[in-house]
């Protein structure tokens, strides 16, 4: 038996796995070497060697990215061995190159019946024994191995998924009973949501699923208050967004008056349409992919990254210019469609201000996102500049998060000002057309003829006025890059 769990995905739905080996080797509670004797008929799929390979690559994918001993060199080894019915073994050594992804296997086969096979395949086992006992290791291999094991434990007991060993036998009845009979449960306590989308003509995809055995949830839910869904009349059933609006959020008021501006930038989430409700109203918007997941990054290597991180400077420079703070940037509120343009989602806590110079003393955001001066969400008031706010928040995304800089440096250089300690030293990011083009050095010079005066503002149909300014203080940006 291994001494953690693993999550897999079958037909939709998330199970709990325990992996079990006929003959298992351990160091450290690490898994490193795996043998199984085939078991199943002539002419059936060798399921147990598909699975003895899928096991050992979760292995290599885990020490490679988690464990201090490897992860800098990708050098962790897995051996797989699979000894056949013919009397023959299947020798596989399962490794990652190092910048890629992708686990690779190095065959070597041995015929029993050969006595130089037999030698030979002793001769390897010993080695590899042999070179085990002589490894040595960082201290924190078998903490990090009982730390997945709680953390999968944890996760199994939140969302109650099943849980199978790979010994299970699983028969054409039972995968029939366990077909899963999807209902869509109200969430938030806003029972009539479905009714209220259906009678606009969209259909809800449901989140729970629920069957003969328990209830099924998706293990990466969204939020109570936003609904997956696709018009009735869309034979292609393209999910979009519904997302409800809170009765006292200045959001859709915020999507509006974008709209207004021309030209309009393609970084900010544009909504489809509205629908009423007498709880807030829906915003229908496009359904794109959220970045907070690396594997989405990776994807595109440093390039990707640094045109998402180009692509919100651009977008929060858009928005800063035209006098919105968004007041919450973090990876949860930033999407990018197929071709990596990042979009700024979500203007629920959103304001209107007159320029970087008006201040609020309200918290806003999330923890380990938010700017140093705005304090602790529980702790005492203190007067901020939300726009100033926005550009930390910014470069904590870029520098944290989309890790630029691997391929510009100017664009880590950038963000590494933009956390600055003190608001006044953190650069605009009005000018993100000049600088994106020169080096940090020239930026300076380009951005003296460019400066523009602080002007106010035009509010929206009478509803967004803005927050008491305190102390509003001109803004020179020409100073404020004088350290390039």
């Amino acid at each position: 038996m291994w001494p953690f769990s693993l999550i897999i995905k079958v037909d939709e739905l998330y199970h709990v796995y325990k992996p079990k080996s006929d003959f298992l080797v351990l160091k450290f509670d690490l898994p490193r070497m795996a043998v199984e004797v085939n078991s199943t008929l002539l002419g059936q799929s060798a399921v147990d060697h598909h699975r003895m390979m899928i096991q050992g690559a979760s292995v290599v994918r885990f020490a490679n990215t988690t464990l201090d001993t490897y992860k800098n060199e990708k050098n962790f080894v897995f051996v797989a061995i699979y000894i056949s019915g013919n009397g023959q073994a299947d020798r596989y050594l399962l490794y990652q190159k190092k910048g890629s992804n992708q686990v690779f296997r190095n065959l070597r086969t041995f015929v029993f019946e050969n006595r130089g096979d037999r030698i030979a395949f002793a001769l390897e086992l010993y080695n590899f024994c042999s070179a085990l006992a002589d490894e040595s290791d960082s201290g924190d291999t078998g903490i990090k191995v009982k730390k997945l094991a709680t953390s999968v434990e944890i996760f199994r007991n939140k969302h109650s998924l099943p849980a199978f060993t790979g010994k299970s036998k699983r028969t054409a009845n039972d995968d029939e009973e366990d077909q899963p009979k999807r209902r869509v449960r109200p969430k938030g306590g806003d029972e009539d949501a479905a009714e209220q989308l259906e009678a606009y003509g969209y259909q809800v995809v449901p989140d729970i699923l629920e069957t003969e055995g328990g209830t099924w949830e998706l293990i990466d839910k969204l939020p109570p208050n936003i609904r997956t869904v696709y018009r009735q009349s869309d034979r292609n059933k393209t999910e979009l967004i519904a997302k409800h609006l809170r009765k006292r959020s200045k959001e859709l008021d915020i999507l509006k008056y974008l709209r207004t501006i021309r030209p309009q930038s393609c970084h900010i989430i544009s909504f489809i349409e509205t629908i009423p409700s007498n709880t807030g109203g829906w915003l229908i918007l496009p359904k794109l992919r959220s970045i907070r997941y690396q594997e989405l990054m990776d994807s595109r290597g440093v390039r990707g990254r640094d045109q998402l991180g180009r692509g919100l400077i651009e977008g929060l420079g858009y928005l800063h210019e035209h006098g919105i703070a968004h007041r919450d940037i973090k990876p949860d509120n930033l999407v990018c469609d197929d071709d990596f343009c990042l979009q700024i989602i979500d203007f629920d806590v959103a304001i209107q201000v007159q320029d970087e110079n008006t201040e609020v003393d309200e918290y806003r955001g999330t923890r380990d996102w938010t700017a140093p001066e705005m304090g602790e969400e529980d702790g005492p008031p203190a007067w901020y500049s939300p726009i100033k706010a926005d550009r930390w928040s910014c470069g904590r995304v870029l520098l944290r998060h989309i890790l630029v800089g691997k391929g510009d440096n100017r664009l880590s250089r950038f963000a590494e000002r933009l956390m600055s300690t003190d608001p006044q030293q953190r650069p605009s990011l009005l000018a993100r057309n000049e600088w994106s083009a020169v080096p940090l050095s020239d930026m300076a010079n380009v951005l003296k003829v460019s400066v523009k005066e602080s002007r106010p503002r035009q509010y929206v149909d009478g509803g967004m006025n803005p927050p008491y300014a305190k102390r509003p203080r001109v803004a020179v940006m020409s100073e404020v890059f004088s350290q390039s």
